[in-house]
């Protein structure tokens, strides 16, 4: 359009041999929008012989086309799947509070049935750290070393030192009140546990050093800023390799190995490692640091190797993350039932048959989520602006809702408790709505302002 119009201006000139373009010459100019997206202008009008067009009006021509403001795919996938990811993640918090303040009388099947529904096999967190790793891989590419480090700093750093040293103390005291676990009965008492606990830390008392018993459920966010600076100078070496130029088959073949075999292996493999040396790490909480760090690491191998199908036609970007998931639960049910028949307390026929079903659903949840997140199945308009909505909020909800989700355990478990005997599912329906309600109403009503929306990790860098 810029150009028609500049065309029309030159009308009036004389004519000038040297800034003059032949009769019936065929003009083509392409301009770049964005990262994404190439919008190309193709002018086939033949000219008259008294239009000079010159190559900086060109040049101003491909300056002047207005940005496009369209998302990357790769970032649609990502919101998307943090949208959904989070509504499992603030279920299982649900579950598992329950779950612990209900062990000491009875929980009944229901209720185990919806733990492993909503995560209890932490699959949504696999993900979650899968997706992070992914969308490193273009953060780092865009923004450089040290812009991913500012942005980093700021999305989860803050929200971290915000919700361990203030946010947390209200948790931490719910908590106290709903399981009676010795935290400190108060407020004040709080912060004095707290330093004792980072006092062992210092000290090399490893058996007071746990990041849970003050980090609750921010040790998310203090793991995966954590695998942010530690696989950073990897990331910026990788960036300068370029993806092969692979043919499809050896792509295939690299993606079904990985898929099959490496990553499989690696995550049970450190079952393994722990169960024989259990006196050279950390225990289970080692293993889980580990296995994140892996699938962090695999979601950047995921991007990079998104670049390298990119040149393949027909090819959608969504078929390499379902062809992953997919390898990656049929290697572990491999693996896990091979494992069975070397312990004794999976002979047993039923335990057995429970690992084949949780491994195959696992594969199935995963696989649904993708193809949520990427269309493959329909969404409707008012879903898809739901999911817009809360993909906003995802780090907010994550960093409120431990806190509030006690509150209204409190709250449903001295009003509504004779519900929990009478229908699960009805009761957790309600512990469900009331959580997820209550902490985007208070993010809206309390942090959703202009100074305070960074402590909970609502920066935009």
């Amino acid at each position: 359009r810029t150009l028609g119009r500049s065309l029309i201006l030159f009308q009036n000139v004389p004519n000038t041999r040297n800034l003059r373009l032949s009769a019936r010459s065929e003009m083509k100019v392409s301009a770049v929008s964005d990262e994404s997206m190439d919008v190309k202008l193709l002018h086939n009008k033949t000219l008259s012989s008294d239009i000079p067009v010159t190559i900086d009006l060109i040049s101003q021509a491909r300056q002047q086309v207005p940005a496009g403001k369209s998302k990357r795919p790769e970032r649609i996938l990502t919101e998307r799947l943090r949208a959904v990811l989070i509504h499992f993640v603030v279920g299982y918090h649900v579950i598992n509070i329950g779950g612990l303040y209900r062990s000491q009388t009875s929980v009944n099947n229901a209720w185990n049935v919806i733990a492993i529904l909503f995560g209890y096999s932490n699959w949504p967190m696999q993900i979650f750290v899968l997706v992070a790793g992914y969308a490193a891989y273009f953060n780092v590419r865009s923004r450089g070393g040290w812009g991913f480090l500012k942005e980093r700093l700021a999305r989860l750093l803050v929200p971290f030192v915000f919700g361990v040293f203030a946010w947390n103390v209200l948790a931490i005291w719910l908590y106290w009140e709903v399981t009676n676990v010795d935290f400190g009965s108060s407020f004040t008492g709080y912060f004095s546990t707290l330093w004792t606990y980072i006092s062992s830390c210092f000290g090399g008392d490893s058996d007071y050093c746990l990041p849970y018993y003050f980090t609750l459920n921010l040790w998310f966010i203090l793991e995966l800023f954590t695998f942010s600076i530690l696989t950073l100078p990897l990331f910026l070496v990788w960036q300068r390799v370029k993806p092969p130029a692979l043919t499809v088959s050896q792509a295939n073949w690299i993606v079904g190995v990985c898929s099959l075999v490496v990553l499989p292996l690696l995550t049970y493999g450190m079952d393994l490692f722990w169960w024989y040396l259990p006196d050279v790490g950390t225990g289970s909480e080692g293993n889980n640091v580990l296995l994140y760090l892996i699938f962090f690491q695999c979601g950047y191998v995921m991007a990079w190797v998104r670049e390298i199908y990119a040149a393949v036609p027909r090819f959608r970007w969504y078929t390499l993350a379902m062809a992953v998931v997919t390898g990656y639960v049929v290697g572990c049910v491999i693996i896990h039932l091979n494992i069975a028949l070397f312990f004794d307390y999976f002979l047993d026929f039923s335990v057995w048959w429970e690992v084949l079903i949780f491994e195959i659903f696992r594969g199935a949840a995963m696989l649904t989520v993708w193809g949520f997140a990427a269309n493959l199945v329909t969404v409707p308009p008012l879903v898809a602006k739901y999911l817009d909505f809360v993909s906003y909020r995802v780090i907010a909800i994550y960093i409120l809702n431990f806190a509030i989700r006690l509150a209204v355990f409190l709250l449903c478990d001295r009003t509504i408790s004779a519900l929990y005997d009478f229908d699960t599912f009805l009761y957790f329906i309600v512990e469900y709505v009331l959580t997820f309600g209550f902490t985007i109403l208070v993010f809206d009503v309390v942090f959703n302002h202009k100074y305070i929306h960074g402590l909970v990790g609502m920066w935009r860098l």
